[in-house]
């Protein structure tokens, strides 16, 4: 469950900004500061209402997926007319409601500000509540500065109806309000590892956030190049805090967000959604329902999507072959009636742009067109890219930048982020009969124990666990499960493996069958087998012996991929590799007993009768020169244009690309290039106009005219 609730004092609070006009109107609804921010608990939920501008429909609750042009040259927007193909007026709805949502939550960040003194409580829970506002209020600023220009700059909150008209505030001064303005808070929140998840400001999302506002600085229309510098500073504050690292896997993370697990060292800052937006759980958003693969009939797997955007040829072809990123972003299929249908790959300009794959959210939830799935602000990968960025524009190609941007390369192409020197354990189980206990399997999200249906026979433990690491099933890079049993019983017996709670044989097992043999499956569901190995029959392992088992899985040996089954380090077999272990989810480990999930009911079955003990699993070292993918012997010019194109492809529908493009000047020049795309693939198709709409002007929104009809001070921005 998402962990900022917004309460129901907190929604009133929400309606302190809520005015025609957002610089200079006193609101309608009013809880006066003089009545209210008496105690510690009213400032948490006048900061909760400040949150509560991050999950507004009018931001990343919904319109800044998709609807606002945001992915730039990554995809085009499937429909006609608005500023999602940037047919743009100056009354455009999603604009003005955008501006407007962003004032309002500066509006209530200035009433906390203005009232952080008033009640009486510990002091450095003062200061962590001014600092979230604080940054909260710079962050608001940031995305009005970055996509408008020139703005007011409002730094106190709406007392009265006469108060005078605000002009604009030139965009370097509002940039660098907002650096004084971060860097004061990131001296009074709390570290990540203190705070535990990503829902909340943090010293680590402020500091990358500070990079991100140093990069835009630095490059147009600022074009202050001293930020690089500073860029390079915040960037490296995050990575030596040695709180950080990538998921190994890359799929991984986004179906984290799916599954509200947070995993805070790659997924440093995130807009927390809750519910489905039926009451009382009405904090949804719709980044799942606007991304992924158009839903065609049932929903019951895919769930809700829209599909709204399709990827661009160039992004699927800036993809190298191998890189397991390619797929995850740009959808390989559509969906027919419920099942994913290939779509080939000659089809680029029709993919859709996928990343977040609803599919992968509780059943019945994922049937809502709102959903909560949570949307990333700031994730490691992205810290590392800018401060390679940074570094390389101060220093060229060092060693540092090459360092930072191959543990990006080497998690896209199924590696260890880190080269690995020696076996490197993620996960052990030892199972201690002596004192009566099941166990704790541990890695580094936490620990796992088997505290569900737990029985105990013959000295061990069977049952299940109600979570476990996903590294588990991981498909894209080698690892090892070993461990030791032993038994003298002839039924048909689970060793160890998992399943998910939609299907009954979507996982792997490794069991002991009656004949004394053992067999290591994987399976994509309702008993379609992609991979099998068995010992021969003639290996009677029921005997009573303690016996040694060890499954090898190697993605890189052969086209499929090769599992291994080695049996007390001598008996050695092997199978052809597997596939995807497909969309089901909410899987949970085992151990001497195999979960088979029917509907609602979790049964437990192929008890082990023997002894079980001393699991780990770990991912073995990397040979010398193994992965030959790391970046050398680049210029400064030729690592800035890989880096450019890494951001999408690390990055994309991650709502950034404009913004480094605004930065980079070329945003024109890119979006010419999907002019040029649809004519060789597609040019008679309509979608061709979200490329040919997109001028010097769209560098750039309209100040909202509703704005300047209320305002006569606001300028206009070019072209407008």
């Amino acid at each position: 469950m998402k962990r900022i609730i917004i309460s129901a004092l907190s929604i009133v609070m929400l309606l302190l900004g809520s005015c025609e006009k957002f610089l200079d109107t006193k609101p309608k609804d009013f809880l006066s500061p003089v009545t209210y921010y008496e105690t510690e608990e009213q400032l948490n939920y006048a900061l909760n209402a400040v949150y509560a501008t991050l999950i507004s429909f009018n931001t990343y609750g919904n319109a800044m997926h998709g609807y606002m042009g945001l992915q730039a040259d990554e995809g085009w927007f499937r429909r006609t007319g608005g500023v999602q193909v940037y047919n743009v007026v100056t009354s455009d709805p999603y604009i003005t409601k955008l501006w407007a949502e962003f004032y309002k939550g500066i509006n209530n960040a200035n009433l906390l500000l203005e009232n952080i003194n008033k009640p009486e409580m510990d002091e450095e829970k003062r200061k962590v509540i001014k600092g979230e506002a604080q940054f909260l209020r710079a962050y608001f600023y940031l995305i009005l500065v970055n996509n408008f220009g020139n703005i007011p700059l409002k730094l106190k909150s709406t007392t009265s109806p006469g108060e005078p008209n605000i002009p604009q505030t030139p965009a370097k001064e509002v940039y660098e309000f907002i650096l004084k303005e971060m860097i004061e808070a990131e001296k009074l929140v709390l570290p990540i590892n203190e705070i535990g998840f990503g829902g909340r400001v943090s010293k680590s999302a402020v500091q990358g956030i500070i990079a991100r506002t140093c990069l835009y600085m630095a490059g147009n229309p600022i074009n202050d190049v001293s930020k690089y510098e500073d860029a390079r500073t915040w960037a490296k504050k995050v990575i030596d805090s040695k709180l950080h690292a990538l998921n190994p896997s890359y799929k991984q993370v986004f179906i984290n967000y799916a599954q509200d697990i947070y995993d805070i060292k790659e997924s440093i800052w995130e807009v927390e959604f809750w519910g489905n937006r039926e009451p009382p759980y009405e904090q949804a958003g719709r980044i799942g329902t606007n991304f992924g693969v158009l839903y065609n009939g049932s929903t019951t797997e895919s769930g809700v999507s829209y599909g709204w955007v399709q990827g661009t040829r160039w992004l699927y072809d800036s993809y190298e072959t191998g890189d397991l990123r390619r797929d995850w972003c740009i959808a390989p299929y559509t969906i027919s009636n419920g099942v994913e249908v290939a779509r080939p790959a000659t089809s680029r300009l029709f993919r859709y742009a996928g990343k977040w794959y609803r599919k992968y959210e509780a059943a019945g939830a994922r049937e809502y067109p709102n959903s909560c799935l949570n949307f990333v602000l700031l994730r490691y990968s992205d810290v590392l890219l800018m401060f390679a960025e940074a570094d390389n524009y101060l220093n060229g190609p060092t060693a540092e930048a090459y360092s930072a941007l191959n543990q990006i390369r080497r998690r896209a192409f199924g590696m260890s982020p880190i080269p690995l020197t020696e076996n490197t354990i993620f996960a052990s189980w030892k199972l201690d009969t002596e004192a009566g206990s099941g166990g704790v399997l541990q890695d580094d999200e936490g620990e796992y124990n088997l505290t569900e249906q737990v029985t105990f026979a013959n000295g061990t433990w069977s049952g299940y666990s109600s979570a476990y690491p996903s590294v588990l099933d991981i498909r894209d890079r080698a690892w090892v499960c070993e461990g030791y049993f032993k038994t003298t019983n002839t039924a048909l017996q689970n060793i160890a493996g998992t399943r998910s709670t939609y299907s009954s044989y979507s996982g792997w097992d490794l069991v002991m069958l009656a004949t004394g043999s053992v067999r290591f499956l994987v399976s994509k569901g309702s008993g379609q087998a992609t991979a099998s190995v068995s010992t021969p029959t003639s290996l009677n392992l029921r005997d009573g012996e303690r016996h040694h088992f060890e499954v090898k899985w190697n993605p890189d040996d052969g086209a499929l991929g090769k599992i291994t089954l080695i049996i007390d380090g001598t008996n050695e077999y092997s199978a052809d590799g597997v596939g995807d272990l497909g969309a089901n989810t909410n899987r949970r480990f085992s151990i001497g007993s195999d979960i088979y999930a029917s509907g609602p009911n979790l049964l437990k079955r192929y008890l082990w009768n023997g002894n079980l003990s001393d699991f780990k699993f770990y991912y073995p070292p990397e040979p010398a020169g193994a992965s030959g993918i790391e970046l050398s012997g680049f210029t400064k010019e030729s690592l800035q244009e890989y880096i450019m194109a890494e951001r999408a492809r690390e990055l994309c529908y991650e709502g950034l690309r404009k913004s480094d493009l605004r930065r980079w000047g070329n945003f024109v020049e890119r979006m010419k290039i999907g002019v040029d795309e649809f004519a060789i693939e597609a040019p008679t198709n309509a979608g061709v106009e979200y490329f040919k709409n997109a001028t010097a002007r769209d560098v750039l929104w309209p100040i909202p005219e509703q704005e300047r009809g209320l305002n006569p001070l606001l300028d206009q921005n070019y072209g407008w």
